[in-house]
C-alpha cells in the first residue's frame, strides 16, 4: 500500500478502497470507501503521483492533541542506574499526499484502528493524549501490519532507586516514522530522573527503512523542543 502511486490508481485493503479516477483534463476524483462511509474530493491539479505513507498518529478524528500516551499492559520495575531496551506497539494513521513540486499536499488521513484519547496528569491542567495500551516485548515483535507499528524505547533509570513504569508519554512533534512494505517503526529513549519524572525523545534515524513524510513540523507548531516531560507520574 505504501509508496508513490501513479495517477490514476486503485488500492483495496481490509475492505477499504482508495482510488483516484480521471474526470477530465487536470480534474480527478479522489475516493475512499471505508466502514460503510465514502469520502470523495475533487482534485484540480496537474500532479502525476500520490504518496501513501504512515504519519504521526494524532490526526484523527481531528487534531486535538500533539501527544501519544502508551499504557503498558504489564508495569516495569527498573533498577537504579540501569538501561533496558523494550518494544511497544503504537496505532497507525495513514496519510495520502498529492505529490506536487517539493511540498507534498495532504489530501486524506485514515486508520484501520479506532482512535482513543486519554488524559495525562491533573484534570485541570493535564495533557490530552492519543491513547493506546501495549504489551511489553523484549525482542522485536511482529505486529498487525497497517494497524500497528513498533516503537523501540531505551529506558534509562538515572534515579537512585527502583522505579515503576506504567505509561510512557511522547511528543508527536519529535516523531520520526520509518517504514517499508513489512514494518513501520520508531525509535525513542526515556530518561528517568525521579520516581515520578522522566523525559522522552525520538531518535531520528533507522537504517534500512524509508523515512515517512512528517505532518507536525516546526512551521505548524511554534515550539522548539521535541521532548515530552513526564512530571505527573510514570
Amino acid at each position: 500500500m505504501f509508496g508513490k502511486k501513479k495517477i490514476p490508481f486503485q488500492i483495496e485493503k481490509y475492505e477499504t478502497k482508495l482510488q483516484i479516477v480521471s474526470h477530465g483534463e487536470k480534474k480527478f476524483l479522489y475516493q475512499r470507501e471505508m466502514n460503510e462511509t465514502k469520502i470523495q474530493k475533487t482534485l484540480l491539479t496537474n500532479a502525476e503521483e500520490v504518496l501513501i505513507c504512515p504519519i504521526e498518529p494524532v490526526m484523527l478524528p481531528k487534531e486535538i492533541s500533539n501527544h501519544l500516551l502508551i499504557e503498558l499492559e504489564d508495569p516495569i520495575f527498573l533498577q537504579a542506574n540501569l538501561k533496558q531496551k523494550v518494544y511497544l506497539q503504537f496505532p497507525i494513521e495513514i496519510g495520502v499526499f498529492l505529490e506536487h513540486d517539493s511540498d507534498p499536499e495532504l489530501i486524506d488521513v485514515f486508520s484501520f484502528v479506532t482512535p482513543e484519547y486519554s488524559l495525562y496528569g491533573d484534570p485541570r491542567s493535564g495533557v490530552i493524549c492519543r491513547y493506546c495500551k501495549s504489551p511489553v516485548y523484549y525482542k522485536k515483535p511482529v505486529t498487525e501490519f497497517l494497524k500497528y507499528g513498533i516503537i523501540s524505547v531505551l529506558l534509562e533509570n538515572n534515579h537512585s532507586h527502583f522505579v515503576q513504569i506504567n505509561q510512557i508519554l511522547f511528543n508527536a512533534f519529535g516523531m520520526k516514522i520509518f517504514y517499508d512494505e513489512r514494518t513501520i517503526e520508531m525509535k525513542a529513549k526515556m530518561k528517568i530522573t525521579d520516581k515520578t519524572m522522566a523525559e522522552t525523545d525520538f531518535i531520528s534515524r533507522i537504517s534500512g527503512l524509508k523515512k515517512s513524510q512528517e505532518i507536525i513540523t516546526p512551521k505548524k507548531l511554534s515550539i522548539s523542543s521535541t521532548k515530552a516531560l513526564m512530571m505527573e507520574g510514570l
